[in-house]
């Protein structure tokens, strides 16, 4: 026998199966909408923890150059693994240049024998150079860390074509070195951008080997993202354009000549990587200064990184969330490129 149909259940059947569609489809939604609004909590979250980061490291380079104080208790609530890197290089910095403050009252060293620490300085020319002490004085910005002011030309005798420079003495006091400009003006331009720039590689410099390091898959650049990473964050907590160099700009042309033609690979993938790195860099600080983003807020993404790879994937992402905030400022004047000492 043939079951009977009614049109009843069917026209029922059918409102229920579409009542359950429009059910899945408000379901569908709901996630999606739930999912959008996490990844914006998410962006918000990591905002907030950039933030706080950059604002704690770039107190804690201010307080060593006699700025102010850091507060330990700004990142005390922190939940990102950083945290414990972060604790690591204060802890550092404050025992080695407490160490140093401790040295140089001990041993009495002055301007003079804390720049006599350096073999280059000992050669008879520098030497004669530095007999006259009126060309160079001492300042301890904060316990234990030592600037030596040196008179311009003096200066580019002893370290030209630099702004500044961090002196790392092992088992000695390290010291960062700088023109004593007489006009007030340069003076204060000096104070801005060298001075924090310089003591944030003395801050970097105690923690190598521990908080600082990488994982790089040779020593080669390991060494090279090191010393990128330790040139961007300096620029990161002073003024200045954003990018970094590596070890190789820093060796003599016959010695880099070497490497090149040694590592031919290895060299190409440096100096490609960094090219590539500073010219990311350029783009987001372009982006980030038409937005309420500071500078500072890159530290993040910069120190949470122990190679090239991982930097990069890092700088990606925070320039993702840059692009997504409100534009506030004007458009900034375009920067050609980006310098290296």
């Amino acid at each position: 026998m043939t079951p009977e149909i009614n049109n009843n259940d069917v026209l029922g059947s059918k409102k229920s199966e579409l009542a359950l569609n429009e059910a899945g489809s408000d379901f569908l939604s709901g996630t999606s909408e739930q999912a959008e609004k996490s990844e914006i909590d998410k962006e918000k979250e990591y905002l907030e923890t950039a933030h706080k980061i950059g604002d704690y490291y770039v107190s804690l380079v201010n307080g060593f150059t006699g700025k102010g104080e850091v507060d330990p208790m700004a990142i005390a609530n922190l939940n990102h693994p950083i945290k414990s890197k972060l604790t690591k290089i204060t802890q550092h910095a404050k025992d080695g240049f407490e160490q140093q403050h401790l040295l140089v009252q001990i041993k009495g060293l002055d301007a003079k024998k804390i720049l006599q620490q350096v073999p280059q300085f000992l050669t008879p020319e520098n030497s004669a150079a530095l007999a006259d002490s009126s060309k160079y004085r001492s300042e301890e910005l904060s316990p234990g860390v030592f600037a030596i002011h040196i008179e311009p030309k003096l200066f580019s005798q002893l370290r030209g074509g630099a702004a500044g420079v961090a002196v790392k003495i092992k088992e000695g006091v390290s010291f960062i070195m700088l023109p004593d400009y007489p006009d007030a003006a340069t003076a204060q331009s000096q104070m801005t951008e060298n001075i924090p720039h310089e003591t944030h590689h003395l801050v970097w410099n105690f923690s190598k080997g521990e908080a600082v390091k990488s994982n790089e898959a040779n020593n080669d650049l390991a060494e090279a993202f090191i010393m990128y990473q330790d040139e961007v964050m300096a620029r990161l907590c002073s003024d200045g354009d954003l990018a970094g160099y590596t070890h190789l700009q820093m060796l003599d042309p016959e010695t880099r000549q070497q490497f090149e033609q040694d590592h031919p690979d290895t060299a190409r993938q440096i100096t490609e990587t960094m090219v590539a790195l500073n010219d990311l860099l350029q783009g987001i600080d372009q982006s980030r200064k038409q937005t309420d983003i500071k500078k500072q807020d890159l530290i993040l993404a910069v120190m949470d990184a122990t190679n090239f790879e991982q930097l990069n994937k890092n700088l990606l992402k925070m320039k993702g969330v840059i692009e997504k905030q409100p534009v506030t400022k004007e458009q900034p004047k375009q920067s050609f490129g980006w310098d290296s000492i």
